[in-house]
């Protein structure tokens, strides 16, 4: 007895072997010819004979059941005609060329069923024959139009998976690679060859083993990892980001059997979102640095504005100016941390003019020469009629010394140099890999200073971080030194690249904007104890220390002072008799009534009253911020006596 097989083709062969065999028999008279109809009526396929005239001349009930035809309708040349017309003229050729031969023949073409659908057949033919001689063909036909659209689906989805832009790879439960499509070739690195049979822990970074363990067992439960975030190797030993979505493939009846592992390469999204939270990081903190400079400066008003003050009342000769000169000194660096602490977020005070960089760099030598161990050698290559460049001076003079300072102290107590270099550029010469503000529009001409150390140099972690807020690789450092470097380059619409290698050294370079001015020559500010004024000033501000200080100052300079704790009650103040007031001195961040609103209230009731604005904001915001109100004039906290002198006698100058 024949065994059962699953296979249709080979079923279909067996068939066809017993029906010859029993068409012998007949011929022998071993069976009657209704059991041998019996039998093909029973087959599972359409089963057909032909005579030597090549027509067909039986069919068996399945096929008669497909096509929904009777047998006379069938026999000969009539069931041709149900055959599709694009397959009809192939069909006769095979099977022509099959009859001359008296060899078998196999060739599939499209039928018309009994309900109207073409299904598509694979037609098998055998020659048969009697007593040795050729008597025709007996074939069977089975129905592939499943199996079609399957190995069509396959087809297209496999082109999917190799046209995919992310790694499909399928691993069996130990994790051994049996496919790998040109995904994984490309964001791997790996050919196909050079992978199939390894396991996938070859894409594991060093201390990863357990992950892949892990993964391994949730595929074996049955479970799905979805959109996990990893990291793994290219075949250079690259690390790369990677999202990962691992499913578990199974067999027929469920069983687990191996896992389908998609991988995404999120290297650049990854970081863009570093960028991102670093910004929003920087944001933040310039958020907060505001707020803390605002009631700091306040404070360093009273420390700053009082002692000077005081020290200009003093007779040359008293002991005691010594010791406020040291006040006044303390005060005054204070001050300065507190810029430190908004330029790292580009929000520190700037004094925007034309300055000469070259000239700069020559001033800020004499300070940093004393600054540094004696072993280190300054070299200065400074270009000669450098184009102007529109910046605060005191902000540059803070990057140059920040720069050179860390450059000297990376190379140490051993000999070293560090170059400092003054150049132009044109428009796209800058140093690839600049950081450049968002904002920032590129220009046709950049300044560019260059600060190069021969010293022990950073490797790619360290250099990641050096701009990160209190990020220090200093005993004692703040870390605000470079933070502030990148606040004030970015507050000045420049540019900024560093490269470095330990021990290489290390090169920034910085790029600024050309201006079109030539740099203007500044006229010291006279003595505030060199100046009488007289009339009555409205002094706003909310805390208590500054108004007194500022109060005493005008005082002693012969005016009379209302002050007020906040924007309501100057108005409130200012209502009563506003032709006697001669200026108002104005905070700008205040409760109740902020700066912007006391003064729009101010100029409702006399609209030609000076204001001078005081605040510990820059300028530029400040100014920002009271466009097109009129201002006579801008006071920077902390300030110091003789600058309230100059900025009240100023402004009162311009409105007589």
């Amino acid at each position: 007895m024949v065994p059962p097989t699953d296979d249709p083709v080979v079923a279909l062969q067996q068939e066809i072997e017993a029906l010859r065999r029993r068409l012998w028999e007949r011929e022998c008279g071993h069976l009657n010819e209704s059991h041998l109809r019996m039998i093909p009526d029973a087959a599972p396929v359409m089963i057909w004979t032909a005579g030597m005239n090549r027509h067909r001349d039986w069919f068996n009930q399945r096929w008669l059941a497909f096509t929904g035809r009777t047998m006379e309708e069938e026999l000969g040349d009539g069931w041709t005609q149900r055959i599709h017309w694009a397959d009809l003229q192939k069909f006769r050729d095979t099977y022509s060329t099959a009859v001359r031969a008296r060899r078998p023949f196999e060739l599939e073409f499209r039928l018309l069923r009994h309900d109207g659908e073409y299904r598509w057949l694979l037609d098998h033919g055998v020659p048969w024959t009697v007593r040795g001689e050729f008597a025709g063909y007996i074939g069977c036909c089975i129905d592939i139009t499943e199996r079609n659209r399957m190995e069509k689906a396959t087809a297209q989805l496999a082109a999917v998976v190799e046209s995919s832009e992310d790694a499909i790879v399928s691993k069996n439960l130990d994790g051994t690679i049996f496919t790998w499509n040109a995904g994984a070739e490309r964001i791997y690195g790996y050919f196909p060859e050079e992978v199939f049979g390894k396991s996938i822990a070859i894409l594991l970074p060093p201390g990863r083993a357990g992950e892949e363990d892990r993964i391994q067992e949730r595929l074996k439960r049955g479970e799905r990892v979805e959109f996990f975030e990893t990291v793994r190797l290219h075949k250079s030993g690259t690390p790369i980001d990677v999202s990962l979505t691992i499913s578990p493939i199974r067999d027929r009846n469920g069983h687990v059997i191996g896992a389908s592992h998609v991988a995404r390469d999120i290297t650049g999204k990854k970081k863009l979102e570093r960028q991102l939270e670093q910004r929003q990081k920087m944001e933040s903190l310039g958020v907060l640095a505001g707020g803390v400079a605002h009631d700091y400066r306040n404070y360093l008003t009273g420390i700053l504005g009082n002692a000077s003050m005081v020290l200009d009342s003093l007779p040359e000769s008293s002991p005691n100016r010594a010791l406020l000169e040291d006040v006044v000194m303390a005060a005054e660096r204070a001050s300065e941390l507190t810029n430190q602490l908004l330029a790292y977020a580009g929000k520190g005070q700037c004094r925007i003019r034309p300055v000469n960089l070259s000239e700069i760099v020559r001033e800020t030598s004499r300070l940093i020469r004393t600054s540094i161990p004696q072993s280190v050698q300054l070299q200065w290559q400074l270009a000669e009629a450098l184009p102007s460049i529109d910046a605060d001076s005191g902000q540059i003079q803070q990057v140059i010394m920040n720069l050179v300072i860390n450059a000297a102290e990376a190379i140490g107590e051993a000999p070293g140099t560090v170059a400092v270099t003054t150049t132009v550029q044109q428009e796209g010469n800058e140093p690839s890999g600049a950081a450049r503000d968002a904002d920032a529009s590129p220009q046709e001409k950049m300044v560019c200073i260059e600060v190069r150390d021969t010293g022990c140099g950073m490797d790619e972690q360290t250099a990641a971080r050096i701009f990160d807020p209190f990020f220090t690789t200093k005993k004692l450092g703040r870390g605000l030194g470079l933070s502030a470097v990148l606040g004030i380059v970015r507050a000045h619409n420049g540019a900024l690249k560093v490269a470095s290698s330990p021990g290489k050294g290390t090169t920034f370079t910085l790029l600024f904007p050309a201006g079109a001015a030539e740099p203007a020559k500044e006229k010291p500010a006279p003595l505030g104890s060199r100046w009488r004024g007289h009339g009555r000033i409205l002094v706003v501000d909310d805390e208590e220390i500054v108004r007194s200080t500022a109060q005493h100052g005008l005082e002693g300079w012969g005016f009379e002072v209302a002050a007020a704790e906040n924007g309501a009650r100057a108005v409130e103040i200012f209502r009563r008799e506003p032709a006697r007031f001669d200026m108002v001195l104005l905070d700008l961040t205040m409760p109740i009534k902020s700066g912007v609103e006391t003064l729009r209230e101010l100029r409702a009731i006399r609209p030609d009253i000076p204001v001078l604005l005081t605040s510990g904001f820059s300028e530029m915001e400040a100014m920002r911020r009271f466009a097109g109100l009129g201002l006579s004039g801008f006071l920077q906290k902390p300030w110091t006596w003789t600058q309230m002198a100059e900025k009240v006698r100023a402004a009162i100058a311009k409105d007589k």
